[in-house]
């Protein structure tokens, strides 16, 4: 029987050749799932940043709305730091989205990504347009309104002008619409200049050539008056019209769109994860063909011992069947098979762990390393490495998920509080709750005082200050005055002993951490936040604080803009 085997030592080559074989296409479908996993990641991650880039857009053109505008430097050069800071993130944004298109081999998703090409353009022509007409519109004593002021200035100024209320009653009407955008002092400063030029005409008093003169800057001012009436209608006079609203749209399509494809991503990697679950059966499959193979053998070189052998072909049917847990107890009573029946309970542990491993792969569960052997242990090697690769990429998933929920917590807060201090109140509360530090406390700047600015504190959440009982802090003093003059986030993981102390119900206790956040917004501070905790920060909780100090910044900024506008 023996001869008759090696006879057929061909057959028996092929057979573990084709097992390998198996072993080397599953290993090849393991490492191309782990890729598609990672490459759907990093598409994940480069259209996150496209759309920062479109929001910095969006964040310049409204700071462009609320000061460029009214910047000499800007209709002399035609350029400010709202309109680089837009064409840079324009630009960051243009680059990620080549890219992306690019990397995507799906033909639909390369169309989808390149459609987003021309109403990205689109984007970008509207704010120009609208630099454009701010440009033409001018400002004192440049472009249309440097002329209505010349027009207005030569009739205020003419010696024989009957009547200056009239003019200044024309002024008022002229800065009421500037500042309200209301197109009914438009219709009244015409009502105005009506009865002007027939109190001019009819004014005996008047030479025809003085009467000229006076009708003549009247008609100038009043031209020059409705083409910054018509440029401020194509603008648009409030957010719902003209190229503000414009802008507004074209900004929502893009994100929508971009929103779109980062679920379709995700539903691709969630099929991606589930497709690993037919992992297990393949290795199951490998499993039963290697215990079918050893019981071949077993069988063709111990045909004498037919009692034991046909218990062991009894425990591989049992194995074949899908069932791991069976007893080889009782083969281990024959010396011959002893050897055998170790190695092959080994193998059912191994291949058993393996499964379990893989499982919960598939099933998203706590996934733990697998023992390895030895150094020839091959299989315990490459599971381990796909276990380190998965973890590493539900680690980046959960920090990112983590991230972005926070940014839109606080963007949540932003829109729904109005002034300065709810906004506080609520965002101190929503960042020590969020960020697992035990208080804080936000000092808002205060630089209405033109001698020295103070940081007031504004809002406090379990806070009980032990060095600065004060409400308010002056620039450079302590380290929130610090961190004001330098611009600079402070962190401090060895704290003094009398800096600040954490109050519970068992007593008081010194932080183990303290981190002073500069909220930046144009690269001026508008406020300093203090958190302390029992923790120590990691990175990637420090990079939050810094991107929700850029919000807070920015928040504050554009309140203090929108009190400052309802006070005019």
């Amino acid at each position: 029987m023996i001869n008759s085997f090696f006879k057929k030592r061909r057959y028996f080559a092929a057979i573990v050749a084709a097992m390998v074989l198996g072993g080397v296409m599953v290993g090849i479908y393991i490492v191309s799932t782990i890729q598609k996993v990672s490459q759907y990641y990093l598409h994940n991650q480069s259209i996150q940043e496209v759309v920062s880039s479109i929001n910095r857009c969006t964040i310049a053109s409204k700071e462009f709305l609320l000061n460029s505008y009214t910047s000499e430097q800007f209709y002399k050069t035609g350029s400010s730091p709202n309109i680089v800071e837009f064409k840079e993130s324009y630009e960051t944004a243009s680059q990620q989205l080549e890219i992306l298109i690019k990397q995507r081999s799906n033909t639909d998703t390369q169309a989808k990504l390149s459609g987003l090409v021309p109403k990205l353009i689109a984007f970008k022509q509207v704010f120009e347009q609208m630099v454009m007409q701010y440009k033409q519109r001018g400002f004192k004593d440049i472009g249309i309104e440097g002329e209505m002021r010349k027009a207005i200035h030569d009739l205020e100024h003419t010696s024989y002008l009957p009547d200056l209320k009239q003019v200044l009653s024309l002024r008022r009407h002229e800065k009421d619409f500037i500042l309200r955008k209301d197109l009914a002092y438009v219709q009244k400063l015409h009502q105005e200049i009506d009865v002007m030029m027939v109190t001019y005409t009819q004014n005996k008093a008047l030479s025809d050539e003085q009467k000229a003169y006076l009708i003549a800057c009247l008609q100038n001012y009043g031209k020059a008056f409705d083409q910054i009436v018509d440029k401020e209608k194509m603008i648009g006079l409030d957010e719902h019209h003209g190229l503000r609203a414009s802008i507004v749209q074209k900004q929502h399509e893009l994100e929508e769109q971009l929103l779109f494809m980062q679920q379709e991503i995700a539903g691709q990697t969630e099929n991606s994860m589930t497709a690993v679950q037919y992992i297990v059966w393949v290795v199951s499959f490998l499993f039963l063909c290697f215990l079918g193979l050893v019981s071949f053998v077993f069988y063709i070189f111990n045909n004498s011992v037919r009692k034991p052998v046909l218990l062991l072909q009894t425990a591989a049917e049992i194995v074949s069947q899908g069932c791991l847990s069976v007893d080889l107890s009782d083969l281990k009573k024959y010396s011959l098979l002893e050897d055998l029946v170790l190695s092959i309970e080994r193998i059912i542990l191994k291949f058993s762990n393996s499964i379990e491993t893989v499982k919960s792969i598939g099933q998203s569960e706590n996934i733990t390393l697998s023992a390895i052997g030895n150094d020839k242990d091959e299989v315990g090697k490459a599971l381990n490495k796909i276990l380190l690769q998965f973890q590493d990429l539900r680690i980046l998933e959960t920090r990112r998920s983590w991230h972005n929920e926070g940014l839109a917590i606080f963007a949540k807060i932003s829109r729904e509080q109005h002034t300065i201090n709810g906004f506080a109140d609520h965002a101190i509360k929503a960042l020590v709750k969020y960020v697992g530090v035990n208080q804080a406390g936000i000092f808002v700047v205060n630089n209405s005082n033109n001698v020295q600015v103070q940081l007031e504190l504004t809002a406090m959440y379990a806070y009980n200050r032990k060095k600065f009982m004060n409400q308010s802090i002056l620039a450079g003093e302590g380290l929130v005055g610090q961190c004001y003059l330098e611009k600079e986030s402070i962190y401090l993981s060895d704290v003094p002993q009398d800096y600040v102390y954490i109050t519970s119900g068992l007593g008081e206790a010194t932080p183990t951490s303290i981190y002073i956040l500069a909220c930046k917004s144009r690269g001026e501070i508008e406020a300093v936040v203090e958190l302390a905790s029992f923790k120590l920060l990691a990175n990637y909780e420090m990079e939050f604080l810094e991107k929700i100090g850029e919000s807070i910044a920015a928040s504050i900024y554009f309140m203090r803009m929108n009190e400052y506008q309802k006070l005019l």
